[in-house]
């Protein structure tokens, strides 16, 4: 049911007060957190502004008196570690555990092939006239105030035509755009594409929210190069309040094949820590492996990360034993001599090999504090400005061809429309596995995990499903 409306309150607001103090003294612990969240939230209040500038005293002092008159302790920070114990540190966090959390989804429609090709044109770019460097760091696209009860079908999104918009409209809802960027830019088209894997949930939360909004940013990154395990967050939140605050959703966007996957795991920042000392009970887990337009949504309290790809080899179609030997540290070689100065005898620079590229999109129901907003100015755009030597071409693996005169099969089959292509482990299978150390990188903590992990070489399937015990093993120095 949406709450968007305030209850009724009695003569002279009375009832309304009374109704509140009972509320705060039935959960005084929601009450404090709801208060800090008001106040936190209202900084466009130039009070409130000046507050937070100077550390949030005031506020400190209104939310202790509330934890007096409560007579609750108040929430602080913890240090990242308690060294008696040698202990993970446990976040300040009031949603949902990990178990409650649906499983990750694997769009069966791609994103349409235009589309596509204008995200690689603009992450490609020639330096004089990129954009991209801009997306490396995170940026806010307002959201108008409703979402539509039906995502627009992907081609009609592409051709930007009248269906496009009838289908969002369809069954009630009203489409949702960002707004400051405009309808029909290569942002708002790809959004809107992502909100077909949104949940009715995730829709009701962003239909009563007053400013509910997209976090944005890319990602560019060697193939060898992993992303620790994380939990997308309100990190300034986090750092003023003590509070640990996640999306409502998550979405990534895969613009290239090159990679290794995506790790997610059913956890969220409510669960216990894993210890080796209190062995659990085995987890949800998940490989979501890139390939060119797909989309892959998740919730956005649940733990993920990137592993690396082990070797060239890795990347053919030829891998796909399941019981391939994994080696996730292994680093290809570079070569670092300049054609200049390389000598007349020596063998040919090999090229670079292509980076792992993803568009990645979170859906808040209000704006992360201090996130700034991207400027229409740097906003993607469907027809980069690009030399004329650098023609925007429509990538032919997008989709993959069917019956006779099909195009040949790229190293990673292509994402064919209306199937997901999957692989489900068996409960045994991880007792064979290797452990395997990750790392858990966040603004307040860094920490070293252990769990077992198949081998991680490409298996024609989109995402792989499995469960592994997760383990903490020490916390790591920065």
């Amino acid at each position: 049911m949406c709450m968007c409306s305030s209850p009724h309150s009695g003569p002279h607001g009375v009832s309304h007060t009374l109704q509140a103090r009972e509320d705060a003294n039935d959960d005084p612990h929601a009450s404090r957190t709801a208060l800090r969240l008001a106040i936190v939230d209202s900084r466009d209040n130039r009070a409130v502004r000046a507050d937070a500038a100077a550390g949030w005293r005031y506020t400190g002092k209104i939310i202790r008196a509330m934890d007096a008159a409560l007579g609750v302790p108040p929430v602080k920070p913890t240090p990242a570690l308690s060294a008696p114990c040698n202990r993970p540190r446990t976040s300040v966090y009031e949603g949902e555990g990990g178990g409650s959390l649906a499983a990750p989804t694997v769009d069966a429609e791609p994103l349409a092939a235009a589309l596509l090709a204008a995200w690689r044109a603009e992450l490609r770019a020639p330096a004089e006239v990129s954009r991209a460097h801009w997306w490396a760091s995170p940026h806010w696209v307002p959201l108008d105030d409703a979402v539509h009860a039906a995502a627009p079908a992907d081609a009609d999104l592409a051709a930007g035509t009248a269906a496009g918009t009838a289908a969002g409209t369809a069954g009630g809802g009203m489409p949702m755009h960002s707004a400051p960027l405009g309808e029909g830019t290569l942002l708002d088209r790809t959004i809107c594409h992502a909100l077909r894997l949104a949940g009715d949930a995730v829709r009701e939360e962003l239909r009563c929210a007053s400013r509910p909004g997209i976090e944005f940013w890319t990602q560019r990154r060697s193939q060898a190069t992993p992303m620790q395990l994380h939990w997308d967050c309100n990190e300034q939140l986090g750092r003023v309040t003590g509070l640990l605050e996640c999306p409502l959703l998550s979405v990534i966007v895969y613009a290239a094949d090159e990679g290794g996957p995506t790790l997610m795991i059913g956890r969220s920042p409510a669960d216990a820590p894993p210890t080796t000392q209190a062995p659990a009970a085995p987890e949800r887990c998940w490989l979501v492996w890139p390939h060119a337009g797909q989309l892959a949504a998740f919730p956005g309290a649940m733990l993920h990360g990137v592993l690396p790809m082990a070797s060239d080899n890795a990347m053919s179609s030829d891998a796909t034993s399941d019981t391939a030997a994994p080696d996730a540290t292994a680093a290809p070689a570079a070569a670092s001599a300049a054609e200049s100065t390389a000598a007349p005898d020596a063998p040919a620079v090999p090229p670079a090999a292509p980076l792992r590229e993803t568009i990645l999109l979170n859906f808040w129901a209000k704006r992360p504090m201090d996130l700034p907003a991207l400027p229409k100015a740097i906003a993607p755009r469907l027809q980069p400005e690009l030399p004329s030597e650098v023609p925007i071409e429509v990538p032919e693996s997008v989709v993959a061809g069917r019956g006779e005169g099909a195009r040949p099969q790229p190293a990673r089959p292509a994402v064919a429309r209306g199937e997901v292509r999957r692989k489900e482990w068996r409960a045994e299978d991880s007792l064979v596995w290797p452990a395997t150390k990750l790392a858990l990188g966040m603004y307040d903590r860094t920490e070293r995990w252990e769990t077992h992990l198949p081998p991680i070489v490409y298996r024609q399937a989109q995402i792989e499903s499995f469960a592994s015990k997760v383990d903490f093993v020490a916390a790591s120095n920065m």
